[in-house]
């Protein structure tokens, strides 16, 4: 997955959340009308009618789980057609664009013209030949498969040099800036 999808994704899921906070304070503001409306009604009629009757807060038809989720989609589908580009492009997201380079001046056009703006497809291209790594074992096993050859060609040169390496990550545990700045003991 491209780092353009996960930040896609995580702005996505942001984006849900805000969502449904707003979603349950709606419904938490207009189920408490309901039930004003229905005490005021009811003491207006006190016992002109049965209570049971009215309609109030204990009538309410629950949704299925399937009539919630297009509920769901549909509020969020009219709460992405009322966002602009600002809400869906954090400060981070531009530093990214800014360290690769990226012009983003597509940024100021409409999204239906992208697919025809260079800059944007230059982008997309950048985004699409980064390639993910996962984690420090890839990373290890990448580096160790493209250097294999250019470094040392004995076998003997290759050992020394992998048990150099591992001195090394024993000698500095981590990569962080005081670590690396520390003298030897």
């Amino acid at each position: 997955m491209g780092i353009d999808m996960k930040l896609a994704k995580r702005e996505e899921r942001v984006l849900l959340r805000v969502i449904e906070q707003d979603n349950r304070r709606v419904k938490a503001h207009h189920s408490s009308e309901i039930d004003g409306n229905f005490m005021d009604s009811s003491e207006e009629s006190l016992g002109a009618e049965d209570i049971s009757d009215q309609p109030g807060p204990s009538s309410n038809i629950t949704q299925s789980p399937l009539e919630e989720n297009i509920n769901v989609q549909i509020e969020l589908i009219t709460g992405i057609a009322q966002k602009v580009i600002e809400d869906f492009i954090s400060q981070k997201s531009l530093n990214l664009l800014k360290k690769l380079n990226i012009d983003i001046s597509f940024l100021n056009i409409s999204p239906d013209l992208w697919d025809r703006d260079d800059s944007y497809l230059k982008s997309q291209e950048i985004f699409q030949n980064l390639r993910v790594v996962n984690d420090t074992a890839e990373r290890g096993i990448k580096l160790m498969q493209d250097f294999n050859g250019l470094l040392a060609v004995d076998e003997e040169q290759k050992q020394f040099l992998l048990q150099c390496v591992e001195d090394q990550r024993k000698q500095y545990s981590d990569c962080k800036k005081a670590t690396l700045k520390r003298k030897f003991d």
